[in-house]
């Protein structure tokens, strides 16, 4: 289980404080899809990154599977996030190195127990025809996939997602779709999904966390919706697409 207790963020920006997240509070299942919205600039992705402390909150505990990760040592925490991966909205590829080379890259950094096999995890995107090609001869989509296969190779427990829609068009989008589905379903691992398109979250998540300005609105069941009526344009839309489901 993720749990994000308490947790607040600032920043400064223009010699004024940003309060980029104010007490949020969510409890992730283990093996749940989990999803977070909201509008640019609402604070998701700055939750997703207290997940793996990619960013550290300022106030709260970020509790994982029961381990406090703020109160491990440097060595401690890199251990901790050996079982957790990352897809990026840009995918992060280096323009340098073949496909192969770029799903490889988790593994010549540090040393895992348990992994994939190159050629498995290149079946299982379907790229095994891209494996010598170089970052430019690729599509959108076949970069992102390169971007999953990366993160798939090391076989985490959590796969945190920030945007890995955003750039692609629809097609690519519900490719990129029926893969995490499919991820979910074969590898059995926990996804937390950042984005502001609904009908990604219509398809994929269990529960939504809605975001707004740095606070939590609401969490939503996917097909279980609450009834509270907020006076929030965006949240509104959330419910609205689920209903419609």
């Amino acid at each position: 289980m993720i749990e994000l207790i308490n947790v607040s963020k600032s920043y400064l920006s223009n010699h004024e404080k940003v309060e980029a997240v104010k007490e949020i509070n969510l409890n992730i299942e283990n093996n749940e899809i989990f999803g977070i919205v909201g509008e640019s600039g609402a604070g998701k992705s700055t939750l997703l990154r207290f997940i793996n402390l990619l960013e550290k909150p300022d106030e709260g505990q970020v509790l994982v599977d029961g381990v406090d990760l703020l109160g491990l040592s440097r060595q401690q925490l890199n251990l901790q996030r050996k079982s957790m991966s990352m897809i990026f909205q840009h995918f992060n590829l280096l323009n340098n190195k073949t496909v192969a080379d770029n799903i490889l890259l988790p593994l010549e950094l540090h040393d895992y127990r348990d992994t994939m096999d190159l050629d498995e995890v290149l079946d299982f995107v379907d790229l095994k025809a891209h494996k010598s090609h170089y970052p430019s001869q690729l599509s959108g989509g076949q970069k992102q996939r390169v971007g999953i296969a990366r993160a798939l190779i090391t076989k985490p427990k959590v796969l945190l997602c920030d945007e890995p829609t955003s750039a692609l068009d629809v097609m690519r989008t519900s490719e990129i779709i029926q893969l995490l589905q499919r991820a979910h379903h074969e590898l059995e691992m926990t996804i937390v999904l950042v984005t502001h398109e609904l009908d990604l979250i219509r398809r994929l998540c269990h529960r939504v966390a809605v975001v707004d300005q740095g606070q939590l609105i609401d969490i939503v069941e996917n097909h279980v919706l609450h009834s509270e009526d907020y006076p929030n344009s965006y949240y509104e839309s959330v419910l609205e697409v689920l209903r419609n489901d």
